[in-house]
């Protein structure tokens, strides 16, 4: 497939308080949340097990954000920084389905932080791993889903808690929100926009914006792209 990426750097200068009407259009880019109805189990399996064998599990129904340490035993043989609480290995499991309509779109998976040293799967795919607790990650489904309603795609999650970063109470699990971000092929990456603002007087500021454009289609494509500078109220101050 073919994949391009590039910046886009402009300047608003003399940002004034004149507002400039704009009427905003409807964004082809959704961001949903999924944090209901997960499936987790406080255990280690190897991830080719069989599917059958794996849903005969003693899973149970969870919500995120979760942190599977906080119900476990204490014991004196734990850490002391996480209470005297357990840090373990654990599985998360969700069914997802895709609608038809998303066939010429980007599907990704958006995880705001896991706790900690997770490896993800989809349909047995194997997305990739991210060792840190304190950061978010991303991942592409789109090569890896089905689409429609039959039979739903299989996440997992592995996380093992078992290392502590900080002195502190860190828990195990997903402990914060994940999203399924759905964008056309042609769309500004993830986290792919650097704004600063080099000059600031009590009047006027100048303020720099760098966008990052990813094109993944098969073939080059021309875009055109509109930035809204907006103030605290939602008032469209600039637009570029």
């Amino acid at each position: 497939m073919r994949k391009s990426v590039f910046w886009l750097l402009f300047a608003a200068s003399a940002l004034q308080a004149a507002e400039i009407p704009c009427l905003l259009p409807a964004s082809d880019r959704q961001r949903i949340n999924i944090d209901f109805d997960w499936k987790y189990i406080n255990r280690d399996f190897p991830h080719e097990e069989e599917t059958h064998q794996v849903n005969q599990l003693p899973w149970q129904t969870v919500n995120l954000p979760h942190d599977a340490s906080i119900t476990g035993a204490f014991n004196r043989e734990n850490n002391t920084t996480q209470g005297f609480l357990p840090m373990e290995i654990g599985w998360y499991s969700k069914g997802l389905f895709f609608p038809v309509s998303y066939e010429n779109k980007k599907i990704f998976i958006v995880f705001d932080g896991v706790y900690r040293a997770s490896d993800v799967w989809m349909n047995y795919a194997y997305l990739g791993h991210h060792e840190s607790g304190y950061t978010s990650f991303i991942y592409d489904l789109t090569d890896y889903v089905r689409l429609g309603d039959r039979t739903p795609n299989g996440l997992r999650v592995r996380v093992d808690g078992r290392r502590h970063e900080q002195d502190m109470y860190e828990g195990t699990g997903i402990y914060r929100h994940v999203w399924l971000l759905i964008t056309n092929r042609l769309h500004s990456a993830w986290c792919g926009v650097f704004i600063s603002t080099p000059q600031v007087s009590r009047t006027a500021a100048m303020v720099q914006v760098q966008t990052r454009i990813q094109n993944e289609n098969q073939t080059a494509k021309k875009c055109r792209l509109v930035t809204l500078i907006m103030d605290a109220d939602g008032h469209v101050r600039a637009k570029i």
